[in-house]
């Protein structure tokens, strides 16, 4: 099993994170992007980031197409290509922040059109700025890319592509079963843009700019700064993953109700509340990991990929060395073992 070897790189959506894959990766291979919104791709072009005239386009003359337009845009463009009957020759690739939706998608695509080279992305990076104006080179150097691991994945375009933006980007890639994924990620990443607008309503009603920011803490300006998001892309990924936020939401509304009741009773009972809502104080460090894989020529990449989900592998390197695929990165492990 050799690595692909990506020569160049389509992207469509040209907001903050395709933007910055662009100006990350085009130091590595040729990208040429593509945003159905003309003032999104003349913003793209003047930073020097070619741009395409349609999705066809990129999925044609590129090596790699990656989708960087929120999960409702992505299945239109994957009805719309289906219907049209369309094989793409290039490994296809997205960037949504829920994935077993998107897998379930790719999926039922791959099968109508023949097969296709698919790879499920999460990069675990961003700010409040909107768009192509908050688009950094350097975003994603040090942060985590999730990397799908569903029925749609295929295994050998996902080692490659790790290994594209592992060196490129400076990232590090963790391969998780995309339900799992979304399990995890509805109360790190969904419930906090929740909770961040709702707190921001509150503030709203303050007609005192310069009294509410003489009197807002740092816990106001951490639990709120990604209310500042772009709310069409917030509620694409909200929308997305409804059914377990749903459920989650439905939790919430009960802890709530522990909470009236808690402080109904005393601060002991609050106090006794909140000392069971806190975090666990569990201590993780992360240690250096390296593995040889023989035989990469004939190697299956599956049980590679498996591997490395199991262990909770941050990879950081790949490379095929005299036959073997070596994979070197960081493995958490608890501060006490």
């Amino acid at each position: 099993m050799r690595l692909e070897h990506f020569a160049s790189v389509g992207i469509v959506g040209m907001g903050q994170i395709g933007a910055s894959l662009a100006l990350g990766l085009r130091h590595r291979v040729g990208v040429v992007g593509f945003d159905a919104d003309p003032r999104a791709a003349e913003a793209a072009a003047l930073q020097g980031i070619a741009q395409a005239g349609s999705v066809e386009e990129l999925l044609r003359e590129t090596d790699l197409c990656i989708f960087a337009i929120p999960a409702g845009a992505l299945k239109g463009q994957l009805a719309r290509l289906q219907a049209k009957r369309f094989a793409p020759s290039a490994a296809l690739a997205d960037v949504c922040s829920t994935k077993l939706d998107i897998d379930e998608a790719m999926a039922a695509y791959s099968r109508a059109v023949g097969g296709v080279r698919y790879v499920g992305l999460h990069p675990l990076a961003g700010n409040e700025r909107r768009g192509i104006a908050g688009a950094e080179a350097e975003l994603f150097r040090g942060r985590t890319i999730a990397v799908s691991t569903g029925e749609a994945t295929d295994s050998g375009a996902a080692l490659s592509v790790a290994s594209l933006v592992s060196s490129a980007l400076g990232s590090r890639e963790l391969f998780v079963n995309p339900a799992l994924h979304d399990r995890v990620t509805n109360f790190t990443i969904q419930l906090p843009h929740v909770f961040a607008y709702l707190t921001s309503s509150f503030s709203n009603g303050i007609d005192d700019d310069s009294l509410l920011a003489l009197l807002s803490g740092n816990s106001y300006g951490d639990v709120t700064r990604v209310a500042r998001s772009s709310p069409e892309v917030v509620a694409s990924f909200l929308f997305a993953n409804r059914e377990v936020l749903l459920g989650a939401l439905s939790e919430v509304e009960g802890r709530i109700g522990a909470f009236r009741e808690a402080l109904r009773a005393g601060e002991a009972q609050t106090a006794e509340l909140l000392a069971r809502f806190a975090p666990r104080q569990r201590e993780l460090e992360l240690r250096g990991y390296a593995k040889s894989f023989e035989g990469a020529e004939r190697l299956d990449a599956g049980a590679v990929v498996a591997e490395l989900e199991a262990g909770r592998v941050l990879a950081t390197a790949f490379a095929v060395e005299a036959g073997r695929l070596q994979v070197s990165g960081l493995q958490p492990q608890r501060a006490d073992d």
